[in-house]
């Protein structure tokens, strides 16, 4: 069945973009690591692009979804469980590897996500608790002696040691 096969492929399709996207993630988290700035740009770049590639590879595994299930005679509401039913057993376990192949590449793509998200937050939080170190009196609210917010007070001094 042809539109079997289209949704097979789609669904490999599609989990290859996915893996490729999470292994871009995980090579950004690296070179941040390395500040390596120029090498981040450019990785940035190529993450967009295969970003490109997969909603161009989600939106033709829907498309060959909804034609395999036209094909199939089943309602345009049912899921991917609904439909194993209808295909023959030598198909099946080609499909639900396939199925198998696309969950995995989405959770490796949540996972580099998660890490990636983590990571540039906790070095956030770092570099904000470093600066309020150095620079207590920018950190927080200050108060006025009646008890109002008031804005920082810039408490620099100009030393002339030669007087």
């Amino acid at each position: 069945m042809h539109e079997l096969e289209n949704f097979i492929q789609s669904m490999k399709d599609e989990a290859g973009h996915l893996i490729s996207f999470a292994s871009l993630e995980e090579e950004m988290q690296r070179l941040v690591g390395e500040r390596r700035w120029d090498g981040l740009e450019n990785a940035i770049l190529r993450l967009r692009k295969k970003s490109d590639a997969v909603d161009r590879s989600e939106e033709e595994r829907v498309r060959s979804f909804q034609m395999l299930k036209v094909a199939l005679g089943i309602p345009d509401n049912a899921g991917f469980f609904k439909l194993l039913p209808f295909i023959q057993e030598e198909n099946r376990r080609t499909l639900t590897e396939a199925y198998r192949k696309l969950k995995l590449a989405v959770y490796a793509v949540k996972g580099a996500t998660l890490r990636l998200s983590y990571y540039f937050q906790s070095y956030s939080e770092t570099v904000k608790k470093i600066m309020g170190e150095i620079f207590p009196h920018r950190k927080g609210k200050l108060y006025s002696h009646t008890g109002r917010p008031t804005g920082t007070i810039d408490e620099r001094l100009v030393l002339d040691k030669h007087m």
